[in-house]
């Protein structure tokens, strides 16, 4: 998302699109996520057909994906540091007690 382009994602399966999907949801572009291919047309076409639109959201791109959750990687790294200090914490995990289901569960 470099702000020369307009993105569109189809939520599909694939790890790609739903990253693709979930960056232009917390970018408030949830407009741009299609449920399905049929609607991934629709969104594309549309675009295609309102250049002013297309203008529109590209204009400060790059300004909104830096003020986004998406690019806060110090929120993002104390989220891991907490993850590992419970982890830590946990007796069980440390003595290899959990099972794999179990962690799964949690």
């Amino acid at each position: 998302m470099d702000g020369r382009a307009g993105n569109i994602a189809w939520r599909a399966e694939s790890a790609g699109s739903a990253l693709g999907a979930s960056v232009l949801r917390q970018l408030g572009m949830e407009e741009l996520v299609a449920q399905d291919r049929d609607r991934y047309v629709a969104i594309a076409t549309g675009l295609a057909q309102h250049v002013a639109k297309l203008a529109a959201l590209r204009s400060g791109l790059r300004e909104r994906m830096a003020a986004s959750v998406v690019m806060d990687h110090a929120k993002h790294a104390r989220a891991v540091e907490e993850a590992f200090r419970m982890m830590n914490a946990n007796d069980e995990w440390g003595s290899g007690a959990m099972r794999k289901q179990d962690i799964l569960r949690s």
